[in-house]
C-alpha cells in the first residue's frame, strides 16, 4: 500500500481559552510571508460547523487547520498532493509539517501564548501519547 493523503492532528492543551479571529489573521500572515513549504492560498472559516474543521489555511499541496473534528481542538495538517519516497518518508513529512505549524503558533506573540499543544496525537476514536 502506498500512502498519499495523510492527516496529522496535534491536540491543543487548553481549548477553552483561545481566539479563532486571531488565527484567521495569523493564517493570512502565513500566506503573505509564505512561511510553509507548501504554496498557501486562502483562509476559510468553518466555525459554524459543529465539531468541524474550524479555521482552515488552504494550500495547493496541503491544508492547515485549527480543527475541532470529534470535539477535540488541535492543529491539523492535511497533505493532499503526493510526496515522493517511502510511506515512512511521507509520514515523517506530514508529522514534521504539523509540528512546525504547532511551533509557529506557540511562538507567535500576537496569540499571547494561548496556543500550546500537549504532545498527544489524535486519531479517530482514540488518543495515543507521543513518546
Amino acid at each position: 500500500m502506498e500512502l498519499q493523503h495523510l492527516n496529522v492532528k496535534l491536540l491543543l492543551e487548553n481549548s477553552q481559552d483561545f481566539d479563532l479571529d486571531a488565527i484567521v489573521n495569523v493564517f493570512h500572515g502565513w500566506i503573505q510571508e509564505q512561511l510553509c513549504e507548501e504554496l498557501l492560498l486562502d483562509v476559510a472559516d468553518y466555525r459554524h460547523v459543529h465539531h468541524g474543521p474550524g479555521v482552515v489555511l488552504i494550500g495547493h499541496e496541503a491544508d492547515y487547520a485549527i480543527d475541532n473534528t470529534d470535539g477535540r481542538w488541535g492543529i491539523r495538517y492535511n497533505r493532499k498532493a503526493s510526496v515522493a519516497g517511502s510511506n515512512q518518508d511521507r509520514l515523517i513529512q506530514s508529522a514534521r509539517a504539523a509540528l512546525l505549524a504547532a511551533q509557529r503558533l506557540q511562538q507567535d506573540t500576537s496569540l499571547n501564548g494561548k496556543y500550546s499543544f500537549n504532545g498527544a496525537k489524535h486519531t479517530r476514536n482514540q488518543t495515543a501519547v507521543a513518546g
